[in-house]
């Protein structure tokens, strides 16, 4: 009788938290990640988190290029497109230009894909979490990152507090503040995410 009410229990419960649905786009049928239980319509915000994760594959993909990923880039980027169609198109947003950070090179998109890569082979390459430091200090000193980039890097240093340590460095050359939590995903102890937390709201 316990077994039968946790069966119910699970199908009753675990579609309300995620589900895989289809949307239809001119490029096709795309698989998409929704909460609770959609009508026919969906949350502009789910196709947007939809494309950053897309996105945020395909540059991981980009660190190993080899045939398989490159089939698999170009139907991220083929979903991306057709994602993009769904997105109401004559939408003004606000915008605010900062004085000063217009000759300021990615301030708006993080480092550059080709230079970064670079920047994780030699943090990989690095035998000691202070060589590792340095080198990070070197690069934040002349560019900015994208807290997914962020997140890229803490992952490249073995033990949490030296991650600390590099998030000090990172934090305030993060450029897309609204998407810090990535960075929580770097560490697995409660004591470090309290820690990084310190360490953001300080900026």
């Amino acid at each position: 009788m316990r077994l039968a009410r946790w069966l119910i229990l699970l199908l009753v419960v675990f579609p309300l938290h995620a589900q895989h649905v289809r949307v239809q786009t001119p490029s096709g049928a795309v698989e998409i990640t929704v909460e609770g239980s959609p009508s026919d319509r969906v949350p502009t915000r789910w196709i947007v988190r939809e494309i950053r994760n897309r996105l945020n594959r395909l540059e991981d993909l980009l660190e190993e290029p080899t045939p398989r990923s490159r089939r698999r880039a170009l139907q991220l980027i083929r979903e991306i497109r057709g994602l993009l169609t769904l997105l109401p198109e004559d939408v003004r947003v606000p915008i605010v230009i900062v004085p000063g950070d217009e000759n300021i090179p990615g301030i708006h998109e993080g480092m550059a894909p080709e230079a970064f890569h670079k920047l994780l082979a030699q943090l990989e390459d690095a035998s000691f979490a202070d060589d590792q430091l340095e080198i990070l200090e070197t690069a934040a000193a002349h560019n900015t990152f994208t807290a997914h980039q962020a997140r890229r890097i803490l992952e490249k240093f073995s033990f949490e507090e030296d991650r600390l340590k590099a998030a000090k460095i990172l934090a305030p050359r993060i450029v897309d503040r609204e998407n810090l939590h990535e960075l929580y995903d770097a560490f697995e102890f409660s004591s470090s995410k309290k820690k990084l937390r310190e360490v953001l709201e300080g900026e």
